[in-house]
This record gives C-alpha cells, structure tokens and sequence, in this order.
C-alpha cells in the first residue's frame, strides 16, 4: 500500500465533497423528507450551456478511481486485483450516492440522476485507466525520481498530458453541426486573434499570450534532457507547432473554447525559447550564470509587481472611499471556493490557474534571489518563505480590490 498516495487521495476526496457542498447554505429538511425527494430525482434534459458541468462531474471521479486503484497498487493476484477494483467502484458510487443525497441540504445546489450517471462513468474510465495504464504510469513515476535519461522522458509525457488535457478542459465538445454553427456564430475564434477583445482589455489580452509562451518554456528544456537528441531547438519547435495546430483546432469544437492562429505561434515560441535558454545558460560559467540571475532578481522585481497591480485594477482611474471598501468586505464571503461555484468550471478553473499563475514568479523570484546569492554552506530558506510570502502579496492585492469597482476581493 502506497500511503503517501492513499494520503493524496483522501485530501482530494475531501475536496469532492466540500466542492461539492459549496456555498454550504444548509436548509431545515428532515431526513424523511430527504429521503423522499432523493427518491424521486428525475433525469434532467440538459442544453449545450449545462454539458459542461455534466462532463466536469465525470472527470471529477477519475482522479478517484485511479488514485484509490493506485494506492494498493501491489495487487498482482488477478482474483485480488478484480476484488480491488469491485471495492473500489462500490466505494466511489456509494461517495456519489452520498454526496447527491447530501446536496439537498444545501441549496442551490441540484440534485439529478444526470450527476450520478456522470459520477459513475467517471468512476469506471478511473477504473479502466488503471487496468490499461496504471503499471505504465507507475512506470513513469518512479523513473522520475531516479534523476536520470528516463526521469526526463518520464517528465516530458507527464507534462504534455496534464498541458493538453488543461488546455482542453472542460471538453464540452459540441454535439451537432447546429451547435457548431451557433459557437462559430459567437466571434470567439479567430483566424489570428480576437481583436474586439483585445482592445477592450488589452493588458489581460497580452499577459494572456505571454502566459501562453511561459507555459510551454520547461516542456521546450525537457527536450534538451534527451542526449541523443539531434537539432533540440528544431525538434522543439516542431513539437509547438503541432501541439499549437492540434489544440487550437479542438478549441473550435469546443463550446467553451476559443480557436486562435496566434496560440499556435506562442506556443512555438515558447518551445523554441525553452530550448534556447536551455542551450545559452548549459554555456556559462556557474560564477557568470550566478551573477547573472542575481542581476535578473532586481530588473524583474518591480515589473512584475506592477504587473500583478495593474491587472487586478489597481491603477484604474477611480478609486471608492474607505466607507464603500468596508462596505464591499463587510458583504465578501470568506469561504474557500464560495465564488468559484456561481460560475461554470471552465471558467473556474481558468481563474484558479490565473492565480496560481499569477503568484508563481513569486517562487521564481525566491529561488533566483536565493541561489544567486546564498554561500555554497548557506542553504536556502525553507520552502514556505515563499509561501508565506506569495500569500502576503495575495492579502495586499486582495485588499486593494475592496477600492476598485467592479472587483471584488476573494480569499480563495
């Protein structure tokens, strides 16, 4: 048994459930009459706009099913292994039933034979994915932490498939050529870009495609790991290439997506600038690169706080007194996630990596600063420096946007 996975697991079975209980505005309803609507939940007739929330339940729980199924992973008697996955299936449908039932105390949420449906075929393409790929997986992991060849070819594959299936995510694809013509219909894809809303936020439109370069950068290195690679940075940004033409043209067929020609050319550039800095800092001397870091902590400081600053409104033209600010935190709700909930998981899952986007460079900017400048017997501040530091700039930035209208503050 794994327990470190098992662990893992458990947190994340925690946060199905409270996910799944979110706002927790708990309503008076007596067990009886609980019982008695979960009786009667009825198959709901869901549009285009709803299937992406269906779909989100079904990938809710494969991680689930393939954690559990990873975690007694030792298994290796067929008998024992089917009795595995029988447990593990009846556990995480009796979680559904559980949770389903549990929601009709906490409206609004909605409680349909849809959700089970979509929680149960979660659970059997975990299942499932485990029995074809888990040995495979398993594989990978543990070439991972042996530091060699395979450690970087492990990474590669785990990197490439946790970026496309990000960048897929929700995966509502649409269903018929009427739903296709509709999303075309909405301007969202573009042959280059979207220019109408480009210029209406210009600043978010461009930290949008740096992101976008910034992401594929570690996939470009990686590649520079495997020796007996031949013209890295031409191989990398063939790689962009393709993976830029493929995901955009899936965005099309996405509901929530948004095809667009310039996505394929950042994302070649972020493959071929990987591979490049890869190949430029592999040259220096440690004592240069070291000194060169060091000038790079300072020049990229206030930038990239102004940066921050400036996209969460910060220098926006009008500011609100401190009376409308207490006014805006006296209504702010505190619970973790709570505003994730009133919108679709597409979009929540786009403002989650937004922020964990956002405060990343903070670690950057920690280890630059650290490594640069620390004594060879001097070993770096703890990990949670950064931590604590990153949650600090959250809680200024946070609290900034109590005096900018139309933000509001979200301890999530």
């Amino acid at each position: 048994m794994n327990r470190t996975l098992l662990a893992a697991t458990a947190m994340y079975l925690l946060f199905i459930v409270y996910g799944s209980l979110v706002p927790l505005e708990l309503r008076d309803l007596s067990i009886t009459d609980a019982y008695s609507q979960f009786s009667r939940i009825n198959y709901l007739q869901l549009g285009a706009g709803s299937r992406a929330d269906w779909i989100a339940n079904i990938l809710l729980y494969i991680p689930l099913a393939f954690g559990l199924s990873a975690s007694f992973g030792g298994v290796r008697h067929p008998l024992a292994r089917l009795l595995l996955a029988l447990f593990v299936g009846i556990f995480c449908l009796a979680l559904a039933i559980g949770v389903e039932f549990a929601q009709l105390f906490f409206p609004p949420r909605t409680v349909s034979l849809n959700d089970l449906i979509a929680e149960t075929l979660g659970t059997l393409i975990g299942l499932l994915t485990w029995h074809f790929f888990g040995a495979y997986t398993s594989q990978l992991y543990a070439h991972l932490k042996q530091g060699s060849l395979l450690s970087a070819k492990a990474a590669i594959i785990f990197y490439a498939v946790i970026y496309i299936a990000l960048s897929l995510f929700p995966f509502d694809f649409v269903a018929t050529h009427a739903e296709l013509d509709d999303k075309l219909a909405n301007g969202h894809d573009a042959l280059l870009l979207p220019f109408d809303a480009c210029t209406a936020e210009p600043l978010r439109c461009g930290v949008k495609l740096f992101a976008e370069i910034a992401a594929l950068l570690p996939l470009g290195m990686l590649f520079c790991f495997l020796p007996y690679l031949q013209h890295r940075r031409t191989v990398a940004v063939l790689v962009g290439l393709f993976l830029g033409i493929g995901i955009e043209i899936v965005q099309v067929f996405l509901l929530s997506g948004s095809g667009q020609g310039l996505s394929v050319l950042t994302r070649v550039l972020g493959m071929g600038l990987g591979a490049s800095l890869w190949g430029w800092g592999k040259q220096l001397p440690l004592s240069e690169l070291t000194a060169l870091l060091r000038r790079l902590f300072w020049l990229s400081l206030l930038p990239y706080i102004g940066l921050v600053l400036a996209i969460n409104g910060w220098f926006s033209a009008d500011w609100l007194t401190l009376d409308e600010a207490l006014t805006k935190l006296v209504e702010t709700r505190f619970l973790p996630l709570y505003y994730f909930y009133y919108t679709s998981e597409g979009v929540a899952l786009v403002s989650l990596l937004s922020n964990v986007g956002m405060y990343l460079p903070v670690g950057l900017l920690c280890w630059l600063r650290f490594f640069s400048a620390a004594p060879p017997h001097k070993p770096a501040p703890h990990w949670i420096f950064a931590g604590i530091l990153a949650a600090v700039f959250a809680l200024i930035v946070e609290t900034g946007k109590l005096f900018v209208p139309d933000k509001h503050a979200d301890p999530s």
